[in-house]
């Protein structure tokens, strides 16, 4: 006996028929379930990255491109005997450059000059007009350049590269948030001296990081810093970030690969002046949503930032806290179960609480799943300021430890300890805020 609600409460109404089902339904019920691919086990990342992905940078002031006085080779040396490599670039050294070398930081919203570049390339700060920047260790004021024209191309990877790739259009009216002071090394989570190109940018094509370049041995190499020719020799041999290649939007490799959504989410305040600053009024980063990190049995699940900028990966102290690591979600905590001493990708070493995650796994909507064991991370709260000025902190940050080579400063006989890149390739598709991660020939479980 079939009853609907409405007989059973003595109506007279009845369950209208189902229609019956179209060809189309009938062939997809006649299909097989397809269970979703196994996952994709990486064990052996180490705490921090080896290098970062970079791109060449020049820019048009009223359609005239700017030309660059050569590097200061005594900036050059500082930044090289600290192992401080973000945006040296050899070749710019020796002669005068329409470019420069920056990190491809999806972390970052829009653009950013250290000093030392925009001196060498007359970018003067716009009088009287201040940007608050926010970034791992909260908000920095910078100045703000004067309206450019920006193009960007890929790189090989390497110290002593030219541009790899033509330059490619990027935007007319950019502007650069310039550092006020000039170069010195410091030590923190992320060090001062970067120039950046962030999402503003990112978000208008598909870029390919490649890693098949950083070979273990020779990122294990030690630099001769004895006198300048073998300091210049030895540098030459350097591989500072993979190789990245810049395509159109509509661009998809043929690869086997493994799609993770992302989602763009604001991340400064819109509009406003304080302190004689104005915060960017248009920023954004992309967000992976629903990440799993464990320690045992315990678990937590959070929104984390993807951030090519970052060589770490960092979880909130709350989530530290959930997850059995801290005896405090209180920021100010007195006594976490470790301290370490994290080696940034500069070579400088930060003293912040570090531990090992059981798991960090990733699903996408096929429920492929992408899942790193043993994991080192940090614990530092990364806030950010929302639309109504307050402040929140984010879950984590997904660093590049987890995609290129990676290191703990450890030593053995062979000399420096790394491990090797996890994954082949991966992209950014910035227009639909897409990872796609080339599956691996096996995992490495």
């Amino acid at each position: 006996m079939f009853f609907t609600a409405a007989n059973v409460f003595g109506q007279t109404e009845t369950k209208e028929a189902r229609p019956p089902r179209t060809n189309r339904e009938l062939r997809e019920s006649k299909k097989p379930k397809v269970d979703a691919p196994g996952p994709i086990v990486i064990k052996g990342v180490k705490r921090a990255a080896m290098g970062y992905p970079r791109v060449f940078t020049r820019v048009f002031f009223n359609g005239v491109l700017a030309w660059g006085a050569p590097a200061d080779g005594l900036v050059q040396r500082a930044r090289t005997e600290q192992g401080d490599w973000l945006d040296l670039n050899l070749a710019e050294g020796d002669e005068r450059r329409s470019w420069w070398t920056s990190v491809l930081d999806t972390g970052a919203g829009g653009y950013s000059l250290n000093q030392e570049t925009a001196v060498r390339f007359s970018v003067k700060p716009v009088w009287n007009a201040r940007l608050f920047v926010q970034g791992v260790e909260g908000t920095v004021l910078t100045g703000i350049s004067p309206m450019v024209t920006i193009n960007i191309a890929g790189t090989q990877g390497m110290l002593a590269d030219a541009p790899a790739s033509p330059f490619v259009f990027v935007e007319d009216l950019a502007q650069f948030g310039i550092e006020l002071q000039p170069y010195n090394p410091r030590y923190q989570v992320l060090p001062a001296g970067m120039n950046l190109i962030g999402t503003q940018a990112i978000r208008r094509f598909t870029f390919e990081i490649d890693p098949s370049n950083m070979k273990p041995d020779a990122l294990a190499q030690p630099i001769d810093v004895s006198t300048d020719e073998t300091l210049i020799a030895s540098l030459k041999k350097v591989v500072a970030g993979p190789e990245v290649r810049i395509f159109p939007a509509n661009y998809r490799p043929t690869n086997n690969i493994v799609v993770m959504p992302m989602r763009y989410m604001s991340f400064q305040r819109a509009g406003g002046t304080d302190g004689g600053g104005v915060y960017p009024s248009e920023s954004s980063a992309p967000i992976l949503m629903g990440v799993k990190t464990t320690v045992g049995e315990r678990e937590f699940v959070g929104d984390f930032l993807f951030d090519t900028g970052s060589p770490l990966t960092i979880i909130s102290r709350r989530q530290a806290y959930s997850l059995g690591l801290i005896p405090s979600a209180n920021p100010s905590f007195d006594q976490p179960e470790i301290h370490d001493a994290i080696p940034g990708g500069s070579g400088r070493e930060t003293g912040i609480p570090g531990f090992v995650l059981s798991s960090i796994k990733m699903r996408n909507p096929a429920g492929q799943i992408i899942e790193w064991q043993d994991v080192p991370v940090v614990v530092h709260d990364v806030w950010i300021e929302q639309s109504n000025g307050t402040r929140s902190v984010r879950d984590g940050i997904i660093g590049n430890n987890l995609f290129l080579p990676s290191t703990s400063g450890d030593f053995g006989d062979a000399g420096l300890k790394i491990a090797p890149a996890p994954f082949p390739r991966i992209w950014i598709h910035g227009p639909s805020a897409e990872l796609w991660i080339e599956r691996p020939a096996v995992d490495s479980k």
